[in-house]
């Protein structure tokens, strides 16, 4: 199951969890396009269940991110992922990809309160 929801008028709870169903990966990327149109966000992002992505989508995945690397940088003050551990040597390498701040938290409260600290900085 895919679902948004707006925690307020920029930081967006997107959330990926089971029962998958065979639209989800289109919803996920036609939100994620449709996000461009914010002058500015943070997402948290919270994927729960079978985690795997059709191949296919997974390979647009990896494009979608080179593609938008630019508008990322400058419309995204904050890419939060919850997760049940954080590895720290995945976390310094994502870090290092991501064109945005990116944050990982095994707390959701950390997560929101990382996410409305980051919204006050201006990129």
């Amino acid at each position: 199951m895919f679902k948004v929801t707006p925690e307020n008028e920029d930081i967006y709870r997107v959330e990926l969890s089971a029962p998958r169903s065979p639209l989800d990966e289109d919803d996920f990327f036609n939100f994620f396009n449709q996000i461009f149109d914010k002058e500015r966000f943070g997402i948290l992002l919270k994927v729960e269940g079978d985690k795997s992505f059709s191949p296919a989508a997974k390979k647009y995945l990896g494009y979608w991110f080179k593609s938008n690397r630019t508008r990322l940088k400058t419309k995204c003050f904050a890419f939060v992922r919850l997760r049940s551990f954080v590895d720290n040597d995945k976390l310094m390498k994502m870090k290092k990809a991501m064109p945005c701040p990116y944050f990982e938290f095994i707390m959701e409260c950390d997560a929101i309160t990382t996410l409305k600290d980051q919204s006050e900085i201006l990129l």
